[in-house]
């Protein structure tokens, strides 16, 4: 450990902060703890109210109180108020205040959910159950951290947050091409789901995958070996590429018919989300870490005349609003919603001729692939950003003092 950096305990820099809220006119603004987004309007993050009828016992959080969630504290459930207004909390948190003038709150709030301190605040979690082992702040103050020179903490500070800027905005970019690519698919198919049409059966068969005995699942990554595909990998394909590494292998015998090939279009059959967001969401079978296998509960599309029915433009028409919300209607279930190929097969479509559908495929081809390589920079700027802090943290990369001339200069 460098001379310089030093053992801070973290009750030199917090107090116990447990205010309650008490008798009020005017209701206070409900606040949440995200483990993503730190402090968020509960209203807001939720879509609906969740807070009790009477708030008098919720805890008050002015503008950079902290809190933490005393049984998710190891999943990143920890921040500071950052909204510029005050609020309450459910007494379910813990709060408290920064009392130090020697560190910058900026450096713990890093520090603090830094992957090391997660799985710390995980050893020393008290109880018996994972998911209710809680963490109460006299043991949270009794932790301790290294922390450098208060110039230096400033120099970390400084340069964490200009990769994070840098991250919003590539987030930013991200979601405005998501939303055009959104806009363009949901213009282009209007027109085609039309009770004037004709079956979308005439074009396609829908077949079902294989009930393939869990006994044969395992994760062993053979090559050669099967993978599985299953339902859950459609939730993880809509917000990002298709990842292979989740998969498992199938190492019992099994009908070749149920082989994927590379490109296939597999269709999500079932839906264990209220709203139904991944009910024929489309995904097609990668060209890396195959063959592949699917189950009973994904659908794939085979296009019966590939002279007149483009597979390309047929994804993207599954992944459009007016056709998802036709596959919904033919859902039948409460918790889990599911459909089968038959009823999906009625539905009844006017497709134009080749040429517009790869003219309109094309469009939306080029717009997913911007999307995709924003998402592929914003991970690999993710990694950086935490590979960058974890060496930091470290000590095994130094800031120089020349740094603290260009913060003077930008200040």
């Amino acid at each position: 450990m460098s001379e310089e950096w030093v053992e801070v305990s973290l009750a030199e820099v917090f107090a116990a902060h447990n205010a309650k809220l008490g008798e009020y006119s005017t209701e206070p603004r409900v606040l949440s703890l995200s483990k993503y987004d730190g402090f968020v309007p509960a209203d807001e993050y939720f879509d609906k109210r969740i807070a009790s009828k009477k708030l008098d016992g919720y805890k008050t959080v002015d503008p950079d109180d902290w809190a933490y969630s005393t049984i998710h504290i190891d999943e990143g459930s920890i921040a500071r108020n950052r909204l510029g207004y005050p609020g309450v909390i459910s007494p379910m948190y813990t709060t408290m205040r920064w009392v130090s003038a020697e560190h910058s709150p900026e450096f713990f709030e890093l520090v603090l959910r830094s992957p090391a301190m997660l799985a710390r605040y995980g050893d020393s979690a008290q109880g018996t159950v994972n998911r209710r082992r809680s963490l109460p702040f006299k043991t949270f103050s009794s932790l301790s951290v290294l922390a450098p020179p208060l110039p230096v903490q400033r120099r970390i500070v400084d340069l964490m947050a200009h990769l994070d800027n840098h991250l919003a905005n590539l987030q930013t970019e991200r979601d405005a091409a998501q939303a055009l690519l959104n806009v363009t698919r949901r213009h282009e198919f209007q027109s085609v789901i039309s009770a004037a049409g004709t079956h979308l059966g005439t074009h396609v068969k829908i077949h079902h995958g294989w009930a393939f005995p869990s006994a044969d699942c395992r994760k062993t990554q053979m090559n050669g070996t099967p993978r599985l595909i299953r339902i859950g990998d459609f939730a993880r394909s809509r917000q990002s590429s298709f990842d292979s590494t989740r998969s498992e292998d199938f190492v019992g015998d099994f009908p070749d018919r149920f082989l994927l090939s590379e490109g296939d279009l597999l269709i999500a059959m079932t839906c264990q989300t209220p709203d139904g967001s991944i009910l024929g969401w489309p995904m097609r079978v990668p060209s890396d870490g195959g063959p592949y296998l699917h189950n009973q509960r994904i659908g794939q599309v085979e296009v019966l005349d590939p002279q007149e029915t483009s597979i390309d433009y047929l994804t993207h028409l599954f992944a459009s609003d007016p056709l998802n919300a036709a596959i919904y209607r033919t859902a039948t279930g409460t918790k889990v919603l599911h459909t089968s190929p038959a009823k999906i097969e009625e539905i009844r479509v006017t497709l134009p001729p080749m040429g517009k559908q790869k003219a309109v495929a094309m469009l939306l081809d080029n717009l997913s692939r911007l999307v995709g390589t924003l998402e592929d920079e914003i991970r690999s700027l993710g990694t950086l950003r935490s590979d960058c802090l974890s060496s930091m943290l470290g000590q095994a990369i130094p800031i120089p003092d020349s740094y603290d001339s260009l913060l003077s200069e930008v200040a």
